[in-house]
């Protein structure tokens, strides 16, 4: 199922050509929230996407693609375009560090309409 939901999220986010048209860098994130955070949102719940693109978009220059909920993991899937990737290396701290998140992973994706360049390069290594 897991990686259902990830194919899915991927081919998505590489068919839609409005995300190759700006020199962003593009990821996906995944972090598991903490028990505690999981209670809190039983016992109010709520649409947490407002939330979650004002905190990426506090992050100067990020946007907040799309936000999903991992079915049976407690996961929050986001997909976020930042100016590079040390935003997204600060990001993984930073959200540790507000103990909301557990085993938080940031991936860099590259939208399909820039798939053919990074090819185009691939051929010219040796």
């Amino acid at each position: 199922m897991k990686k259902l939901l990830l194919f899915t999220f991927v081919i998505t986010f590489f068919t839609n050509p409005a995300f190759a048209k700006d020199n962003l860098k593009y990821f996906m994130v995944l972090g598991k929230l903490k028990p505690e955070i999981a209670k809190t949102l039983v016992q109010n719940p709520a649409d947490p996407t407002e939330s979650a693109k004002k905190s990426i978009e506090s992050i100067p220059g990020a946007r907040l693609i799309d936000y999903y909920l991992e079915a049976g993991t407690a996961q929050n899937v986001a997909i976020i375009a930042l100016p590079d990737t040390g935003y997204a290396s600060a990001l993984v701290y930073q959200r540790m560090s507000t103990g909301a998140l557990i085993d938080i992973q940031v991936r860099e994706i590259i939208p399909a309409a820039k798939f053919k360049a990074v090819m185009e390069l691939a051929k010219t290594l040796k």
